[in-house]
């Protein structure tokens, strides 16, 4: 059998997780750290001392406080996800389950990333990210000026959840809510900052250089969108769906600007012109091989040789079915021409009919 001598309860040293001070203690009021860190040593020195337990009523002596507000500072710290409360026959007969923060957070991290953790010789897990407790305070303190308000721990724990998730940079972080801010003139969520770092390692950024770089291409994209649109009498910001046409020419078929301009210039013909109309001409040029602006006009200038050719072909047609209407028309003519009174009568009838008309006068 092992065991060691018990120790003087008030000279026992309390383990409190680092993490701790990086996620609750910038959220929590004077009186709230007060009531955890009391019940917590006492849940932490009973166990190795068999000490009494510490209650609320003492608690609430200690710190200055009535018991509902000892009771308030436990329904505080189980919202935050740092303990359970176990209730008895009344809401101030409670128990107070203290939960494993370090833990809790070191399991969402595995579940979220999968990270890779290795033991050491005492046993202990160890992981090649280490988390610089200073950085995130840092990080912290910098969204906070941004937000105009403290972050709740909940919200803390899921930026580093992205963290790990996705190996960011701190001061990327910091650049979202700061983009974020820019968008609409408040962050309206963390889960909105977290988008758009979602969105930017969706992009291979991951860092402020690589978001640097990311955001010179963005720009240069806008300016293509503006080029194109311009050239198709649009004065508006492209949609979405729209942006996706355009990338596919700009960025999947390598398309030149040249040749994208060229094809919205047969606008001119087109009453409502849209992207649709014009992806398919572009998409008809990649699909067969026109990747220049040579190819391009040697394709039109076939075509339009093409055209010229089968106009011509057609025309003999066209004139001898004309000609053998104006034969039918004038036959027509002839054949239903009424020939008159001379059909009617001989030649020496005709000349007496005109003596007998003379001498009647």
């Amino acid at each position: 059998m092992f065991f060691k001598t018990k120790s003087n309860p008030i000279l026992m040293d309390i383990y409190v997780p680092s993490i701790f001070f990086d996620i609750y203690i910038p959220i929590a009021t004077g009186n709230q750290l007060k009531v955890y860190l009391l019940g917590y040593k006492s849940a932490q020195v009973s166990i190795r001392s068999n000490e009494e337990d510490t209650n609320n009523r003492i608690i609430a002596n200690m710190v200055g406080i009535t018991e509902d507000e000892v009771v308030d500072c436990w329904k505080f710290w189980e919202e935050m996800g740092a303990i359970k409360i176990h209730k008895n026959s009344d809401d101030k007969n409670i128990q107070i389950e203290f939960l494993d923060i370090k833990d809790d957070f070191v399991n969402r991290r595995n579940a979220n990333s999968g990270s890779n953790t290795e033991k050491n010789d005492q046993g202990e897990e160890t992981s090649d990210d280490k988390l610089d407790s200073s950085q995130f305070v840092n990080m912290y303190d910098e969204i906070e000026v941004i937000s105009g308000r403290l972050l709740t721990p909940n919200e803390k724990l899921s930026i580093l959840d992205t963290i790990e998730s996705y190996s960011l940079e701190t001061n990327l972080v910091v650049a979202a809510f700061e983009k974020a801010k820019s968008d609409s003139g408040k962050i309206k969520s963390v889960n909105y900052v977290i988008g758009i770092l979602k969105s930017w390692y969706d992009n291979n950024v991951k860092t402020l250089e690589e978001l640097e770089i990311f955001n010179c291409m963005s720009s240069e994209l806008k300016s293509k969108y503006n080029q194109i649109f311009k050239s198709l009498g649009f004065f508006r910001s492209p949609t979405q769906a729209e942006e996706k046409i355009m990338n596919r020419w700009i960025e999947a078929y390598k398309m030149d600007m040249e040749i994208i301009l060229f094809a919205c210039s047969k606008s001119a013909n087109i009453s409502n012109p849209n992207l649709k109309y014009f992806d398919s001409i572009i998409s008809d040029w990649h699909d067969n091989g026109l990747t220049s602006m040579e190819k391009v006009l040697e394709s039109e200038r076939i075509f339009e040789e093409s055209k010229k050719a089968k106009k011509k072909s057609n025309q003999p047609k066209e004139n001898k079915s004309q000609n053998a209407s104006n034969q039918s028309s004038k036959k027509n003519k002839f054949h239903n021409y009424d020939q008159g009174i001379s059909d009617k009568y001989t030649d020496d009838e005709l000349n007496a009919l005109i003596k007998k008309l003379n001498n009647q006068k």
